[in-house]
């Protein structure tokens, strides 16, 4: 592949950050109930220098979803932002009848 650079094991991955809001279940400000959550949230990449995405900066401010089942659009519509090109695996090559 072009423009291939050397990474180090943990930076080799592009990995994902999924937040649940847990605002607004529990009447009293600033508690939650323990393991509870919307099924809505926000979904951004996590700090990578290999890739060139700093933590803590989404890109510009992450992608959010409404339900469980928008999360794979969301997902999709981050890499399309962050400028990332996806690469089919064989299985999907196969699938698409490529």
């Amino acid at each position: 592949m072009r423009n291939a650079v050397k990474a180090r094991p943990r930076e080799r991955m592009i990995c994902l950050e999924l937040r649940f809001w847990t605002n607004g279940l529990v009447k009293r400000p600033g508690h939650v109930i323990p393991r509870h959550c919307k099924s809505a949230g926000m979904i951004h990449f996590q700090g990578n220098k290999t890739h060139g995405f700093r933590h803590g900066q989404p890109v510009p401010s992450g992608v959010p979803f409404h339900s469980i089942s928008e999360i794979s659009v969301a997902v999709e519509k981050l890499l399309v932002k962050g400028g990332v090109t996806v690469v089919p695996v064989s299985r999907q090559k196969r699938l698409q009848g490529k």
